[in-house]
């Protein structure tokens, strides 16, 4: 007799222009998964307000993204991973699937992107947004991690990647290796070390930002690389630093506005 699967409900939590944002929990562990969303809300919509800033100055303007929080354990209370499980299966904490119309055989036009997280952690969506932010910012399927001006970057963290592999006491699979190396995963690692260094401050609880260091090789190469070559991160403050803070004086400036037409101050 085939066992049944826990049933799922999904949960709108909001949408900022063309993101729609929502999680999935199961019945058992509903109560606890409406606590956590709720704690987390304002800091999650933070962050999706820089995406969307960012995002309208892509290539890809507008595109629907579908962004799901997920917890992956029927049990009722928030899984933590165990350090053999993130290492051994790649994607188990989430992921972005882009989805292309393609002409001759080729990818061409972007229609849509879903973004899926694990264990509701904003740490995995900033990580998966990076990949969003790679694809949405060129053409025709390639990501700009691929291109040209980005390769300071990509060869100074693969070199550090060497480094870490010989000075580590752990054994990292060849595999896994070739997976952190990818331009993909170099460019959404970097990037969320960036944002996190950049602007985790400016959030309730900066720590659910915070990359993995301890237990993910990618996010410890990510902070060596910050630590002992930040200059090649200025990369993202010349692709999105400017336009995130841009966005947030302009949304100040707004609430300054509301304010003073109320005859509050601040």
């Amino acid at each position: 007799m085939k066992k049944e699967k826990a049933p799922k409900r999904e949960y709108r939590l909001f949408q900022k222009d063309n993101i729609n944002v929502s999680y999935k929990t199961y019945v058992l562990k509903s109560g606890s998964a409406h606590r956590l969303m709720q704690k987390n809300e304002n800091d999650f919509r933070f962050f999706i307000e820089d995406m969307s800033a960012v995002l309208e100055k892509s290539k890809s303007p507008g595109v629907p993204i579908r962004t799901t929080f997920i917890d992956s354990n029927p049990k009722d209370y928030i899984t933590e991973y165990p350090r053999e499980y993130i290492k051994n299966v790649t994607g188990s904490m989430g992921y972005a699937r882009l989805f292309y119309k393609h002409e001759e055989g080729r990818p061409s036009t972007l229609n849509g992107i879903d973004v899926v997280v694990n264990n509701y952690s904003l740490s995995t969506l900033v990580h998966e947004y990076g990949h969003v932010l790679d694809y949405t910012h060129n053409t025709n399927g390639m990501g700009i991690s691929h291109m040209s001006f980005f390769a300071p970057l990509r060869e100074s963290y693969k070199a550090m990647t060497t480094r870490h592999v010989n000075q580590t006491t752990e054994t990292i699979a060849p595999d896994y290796i070739e997976y952190i190396n990818s331009d993909a995963e170099i460019f959404a690692s970097t990037f969320h070390r960036w944002y996190y260094e950049t602007y985790s401050h400016t959030f309730t609880d900066p720590s659910i930002l915070a990359p993995n260091s301890d237990m993910l090789p990618q996010d410890a190469v990510a902070e060596k690389l910050y630590q002992e070559m930040p200059e090649v991160y200025r990369f993202y403050d010349r692709m999105f630093g400017q336009t995130i803070n841009q966005n947030r004086w302009d949304i100040y400036n707004e609430s300054l506005k509301e304010l003073e037409s109320t005859g509050r101050k601040l």
